[in-house]
């Protein structure tokens, strides 16, 4: 017998691995941590556990993206993009938090 579940996401979420910067509503520093997948919409990001991780309300997320090149631009830089999302889920797992959170407004 097997058992069907539906899926419930807007959009299709991607295994990811960047690095992220967790700030809290006033921009004060809380952890880094690790991207485990992301979306259009979202993503679920993973961190070490301890008392400082908000379980609901917002945060800003400093996610760096890997090296990019050009072909009028053979340098090899990082870029970092900042959203403002709204933490929807954590989940303890071991030593690591994984948080779910839905972007609200991209600021760089």
């Amino acid at each position: 017998m097997a058992i069907g579940t539906s899926e419930r996401r807007r959009s299709r979420r991607l295994p990811a691995a960047y690095e992220v910067t967790v700030l809290d509503d006033g921009g004060r520093f809380l952890t880094r941590g690790r991207v485990a997948n992301i979306s259009e919409n979202g993503m679920c990001f993973l961190v070490e556990r301890h008392r400082n991780i908000p379980k609901s309300g917002r945060i800003t997320l400093q996610i760096k993206l890997p090296p990019t090149s050009s072909k009028h631009d053979e340098r090899r830089k990082t870029r970092n993009v900042s959203y403002t999302c709204k933490i929807v889920r954590t989940q303890t797992l071991g030593n690591l938090v994984g948080i779910g959170v839905e972007f609200i407004d991209k600021l760089s």
